[in-house]
C-alpha cells in the first residue's frame, strides 16, 4: 500500500499533467495563430495511429500492449488512448515545449530505437499533424463526432486485369462538416495475391478474375468494398434470367432465386450448369428433406412418373411427412446446440431429450421459427418438462450464454468483444457485457427461473455492466421478454438473415455468408440481393420453415448438377452443386437402411436412428469415427473427433462397415440366400445405395468380376459380393450428397 506522501505525489503529478493537457499555456497561446484550426485528437490523431498500424493487435493494440505502451485496439477507446499518451510514463510521451522531442514522434520515425521499426516519415503530413497537436497543448477537445463515412467504390466491376481503381473515403461529422479522409483510412485486402494496393496513390488493381474484397477502416467505421473482374468463360447474360419462352410464345416467370442467382453469375461471367436428372434429384432432395435415402420402390416409382410437375409433388409429399419433422428436428437441435447439461455421470440426458422433444412438437404444430425463438429466449420452469428451458443450462455463466445466444440466434460472433471492441464489426465491450448482464439474473439449475438480480462486471470500468441489447444504447428494463421482442421483430436485421443463411447452407453446402455464425459487415454475403429477398419473403410467410425449404429446393439453383471441375466460387455462387459429405448421423442411418443392419447406440436396447439421439455424448465409436459433432460450437461441416483421413481409413479397413457388410442377417446375405440372379441383385444394390441403376459399363465390369467366382465355393461367392458391397458403400457417391 502506498504511503500518504506517495499518494499526495501521485495526485499532484496527475493535476499538473491534467492542467497541462486541458489549459492552454501562455506559450501555446502565443504560438498558435487565431486562424490555425485546433487539431482534434479523436478524429485526427487516432486515425493516424490506425492508418500506421500502431494500434493493431500485433502492436500496441494487443491486450498487453507492446514495450510498456498499450493502445485500444484500432482506436476503439479514444479516452484510454489519450490517457496512455499524455498521462502515462509521467507524461513523457509528449513534450509540449518541443514537440519534436516527444516519444510519440521520435519512436515511429526511429529517431529513437523502435521495436516496430520505421513507420512514419518525419516530414510527412501525419507527423506534421501530430507535431501541431502537441504544440497546441496536446488536448482532447472532442469538438466533433463522426456520423458516417462513405467509402467508394462500394461495388465495382472492372473489365480487365491490372486496371487501376481510385479509392476514396469521406467522413461526415455531427457539426455539419465533411472531410476527405482517404489518406487517413486504413485499406487492406482479403487476398494480397489477387488484389494489389497502392497506399501512396490510394488505388487498387485486380490481378485475377473473381469477386474480391478491400476492407476500409476509418476510426471505428469499417466496411468492405467489392470489386469484380469477370471470368473469361462466359460474359453473356443467360437468356433465361428474365423469363423463358413457353411453347405458345408466352413468357414464363423465372423462379425468384434463379433470377437473382443468374444475374449474379452474369455479373461474374459464369455459366450455370444443367439441372440434374431424376435419379440424382430424388436422392439429393430425400437426404436434404428427410435425412434418408429413398427406398428402391420410391426410386422406381419416381423414375416412371411422367407428370411434368412430379418434382414439386414429391417435394410437397416429403414436407408433409413425419420424416421431415424428425430430420429437421435434428437440424434445429444441432443449430441450437441441444445436448445434455453437465459433465460425466452428472449429465442431464432427460433435459436434452425434453429440449429435442419441444423442437419436434413445435415443428409438428408448424410453429413459426420466430415464435420458437421467442419461447426459447423467455423459457422458464423445470427443464425436464419445459424443454426449451434447457437452452439456459448449456452455457457456463452469463458471458458464455451471451456468446451462444449471439451465434445461434443472430449469426454473430459477439465473443470477440469480450476483451476489446470487435476489430471487424460494430460490436463493443458494452454490447458483449451488456447482453451478459441481461442473462445474469437467470438461475440455470434444473428449474430455470429469473432471480431478479445478478451482475456482470465490465472489465473496462470495473463496475456492473448495464443490461442492454446488442447495438442498442438504451438499457434493458423488460428482461428477456424485451430481448425476445427485439429479436423476433420484423425489422430485426439479424434473426431472419441468420436462419435463412443456415437453411441455405444446409441445402446447398455453403451459406451465402460463411461461416454461418460470422455475419459481420466485413464478411458480406456472396449474393446480398438474394439473402435480402429470401429473408423478407420468409418474414412475409410467417417464418414458416417448410415454406423456406420448399422455396429453395424447387429452384433450378438447388437442382443443378455437380460439376467436379467447378471451382469453389462457382459452387458458392450457385453455378454448380457441391458434393457435400453426409453428416455422421445421416451416414450412420444410411448405412443401417442400406445394409439392413440396425444400430443399437449406448444403452438403448432397441434399434435407434442416429439423428434421433438427443445425447450427443452417448458412447458410440462408430459415430465418433464418422465425425459427429459435440454441439458445443456451430457444427458447420464435419467436426469429427478424428481426422478426415482417419475416417476414410476406418471405413476402408475398420470394423464399423465390415461388420455391417458381413452380417448374415443383412440385406445382401438374405438376397444371396434367396437365389436371386447376379444381374438382378446388382441392380438392387445400386438402387438401394446410390438411388440409381448401374450404367452399362458398371454392370459389365461388376458382372465380369462376380462371374469369375462361378464354380467355386459358396463362401468364395459370398466374399466376392461382400467386396462389391463394401466398395459401393465406401464410394464417394454413397458418402456424399451431390
Amino acid at each position: 500500500m502506498k504511503s500518504g506522501r506517495a499518494w499526495c505525489r501521485s495526485i499532484l503529478v496527475g493535476l499538473v499533467v491534467w492542467a497541462a493537457a486541458i489549459l492552454p499555456s501562455a506559450a501555446h497561446d502565443g504560438a498558435t495563430s487565431s486562424s490555425e484550426q485546433l487539431v482534434d485528437f479523436d478524429t485526427q490523431i487516432i486515425p493516424i495511429l490506425t492508418r500506421q498500424g500502431c494500434n493493431r493487435g500485433s502492436c500496441h493494440g494487443s491486450a498487453a500492449g507492446r514495450g510498456g505502451f498499450r493502445l485500444s485496439l484500432y482506436g476503439g477507446d479514444p479516452a484510454a488512448d489519450f490517457r496512455a499518451i499524455t498521462w502515462e510514463l509521467g507524461g513523457r510521451r509528449i513534450h509540449r515545449a518541443d514537440a519534436d522531442r516527444s516519444l510519440l514522434l521520435r519512436k515511429p520515425t526511429e529517431d529513437l530505437e523502435h521495436g516496430g521499426g520505421y513507420v512514419l516519415d518525419a516530414d510527412s503530413e501525419a507527423a506534421m499533424l501530430i507535431r501541431r497537436w502537441i504544440a497546441q497543448g496536446a488536448r482532447r477537445l472532442q469538438r466533433r463526432r463522426v456520423e458516417r463515412v462513405e467509402f467508394s467504390p462500394a461495388h465495382l466491376r472492372v473489365e480487365r486485369a491490372g486496371e487501376r481503381v481510385a479509392l476514396r473515403a469521406t467522413a461526415y461529422y455531427d457539426d455539419g462538416s465533411s472531410e476527405d479522409v482517404t489518406r487517413w483510412t486504413a485499406w487492406t485486402t482479403v487476398d494480397d495475391t489477387a488484389v494489389r494496393l497502392d497506399l501512396e496513390q490510394h488505388t487498387v488493381q485486380v490481378e485475377r478474375p473473381g469477386r474480391h474484397l478491400v476492407l476500409a477502416r476509418f476510426l471505428d467505421v469499417v466496411a468492405p468494398l467489392e470489386i469484380i473482374l469477370p471470368y473469361g468463360r462466359s460474359t453473356s447474360r443467360n437468356p433465361s434470367i428474365d423469363g423463358t419462352a413457353s411453347a405458345k410464345g408466352q413468357a414464363v416467370q423465372r423462379h425468384p432465386i434463379d433470377r437473382l442467382v443468374e444475374e449474379r453469375l452474369a455479373e461474374l461471367g459464369l455459366k450455370p450448369s444443367e439441372v440434374v436428372g431424376d435419379y440424382a434429384f430424388l436422392r439429393r432432395v430425400s437426404l436434404d428433406l428427410t435425412g434418408r435415402l429413398p427406398s428402391v420402390d420410391e426410386v422406381v416409382a419416381f423414375a416412371g412418373d411422367l407428370d411434368r410437375d412430379k418434382r414439386t409433388v414429391w417435394i410437397d409429399r416429403m414436407l408433409d411427412s413425419e420424416e421431415f419433422t424428425i430430420f429437421w428436428t435434428y437440424r434445429l437441435a444441432t443449430w441450437w446446440r441441444v445436448r445434455a447439461p453437465g459433465r460425466g455421470h452428472s449429465r442431464d440426458v432427460i433435459a436434452a431429450q425434453a429440449f429435442q422433444q419441444w423442437i419436434r412438437e413445435s415443428l409438428e404444430q408448424r410453429t413459426g421459427l420466430d415464435e420458437m425463438a421467442r419461447q426459447l429466449v423467455t423459457a422458464t420452469g423445470d427443464s425436464h418438462v419445459h424443454g426449451a428451458a434447457t437452452f439456459f443450462r448449456l452455457a457456463n455463466g452469463p458471458r458464455e450464454l451471451a456468446e451462444v445466444f449471439s451465434e445461434t440466434m443472430m449469426g454473430v460472433r459477439l465473443r470477440c468483444a469480450n476483451c476489446h471492441n470487435h476489430p471487424l464489426d460494430q460490436w463493443t465491450q458494452d454490447d458483449y457485457h451488456g447482453l451478459a448482464a441481461l442473462f445474469a439474473g437467470v438461475q440455470a439449475g434444473r428449474v430455470v427461473r429469473d432471480r431478479g438480480h445478478g451482475e456482470v462486471i465490465h472489465p473496462r470500468t470495473s463496475l456492473p455492466a448495464v443490461p442492454r441489447i446488442p447495438g442498442e444504447a438504451a438499457p434493458v428494463t423488460g428482461g428477456r421478454q424485451q430481448l425476445a421482442s427485439w429479436l423476433t421483430a420484423p425489422e430485426n436485421p439479424y434473426f431472419a438473415r441468420a436462419m435463412v443463411n443456415r437453411v441455405w447452407a444446409a441445402l446447398l453446402g455453403k451459406g451465402l455468408v460463411e461461416p454461418v455464425d460470422d455475419m459481420r459487415r466485413t464478411n458480406p454475403a456472396v449474393n446480398e440481393r438474394l439473402l435480402q429477398w429470401l429473408s423478407e419473403a420468409w418474414k412475409d410467410h410467417g417464418y414458416d420453415l417448410r415454406w423456406l425449404v420448399r422455396t429453395i429446393v424447387t429452384s433450378d439453383t438447388y437442382q443443378r448438377r455437380w460439376d467436379p471441375k467447378a471451382t469453389v466460387v462457382e459452387q458458392r455462387m450457385g453455378a454448380s452443386a457441391s458434393a457435400r459429405p453426409l453428416a455422421a448421423e445421416v451416414l450412420a442411418d444410411a448405412l443401417a437402411d442400406v445394409t439392413g443392419v440396425a444400430w443399437k447406440f449406448g444403452g438403448h436396447s432397441e434399434p435407434t436412428r442416429a439423428i434421433m439421439l438427443a445425447d450427443v455424448e452417448l458412447p458410440s465409436r462408430a459415430l465418433d469415427i464418422l465425425g459427429r459433432c459435440d454441439r458445443k460450437g456451430t457444427c458447420q461441416g464435419a467436426a469429427p473427433k478424428v481426422s478426415g483421413l482417419a475416417r476414410t481409413l476406418h471405413l476402408l479397413n475398420g470394423d464399423t462397415l465390415n461388420r455391417l457388410v458381413g452380417d448374415r442377417q443383412g440385406f445382401l446375405h438374405r438376397r444371396l440366400e434367396s437365389g436371386v440372379s447376379d444381374r438382378v441383385l446388382l441392380r438392387e444394390c445400386y438402387l438401394r445405395a446410390l438411388s440409381r441403376p448401374p450404367t452399362s459399363s458398371e454392370e459389365g465390369h461388376w458382372l465380369k468380376l462376380l462371374t469369375e467366382t462361378e464354380g467355386g465355393s459358396e463362401e468364395l461367392r459370398r466374399a466376392a459380393w461382400e467386396d462389391f458391397w463394401w466398395a459401393l458403400l465406401c464410394s464417394r457417391e454413397f458418402t456424399t450428397n451431390h
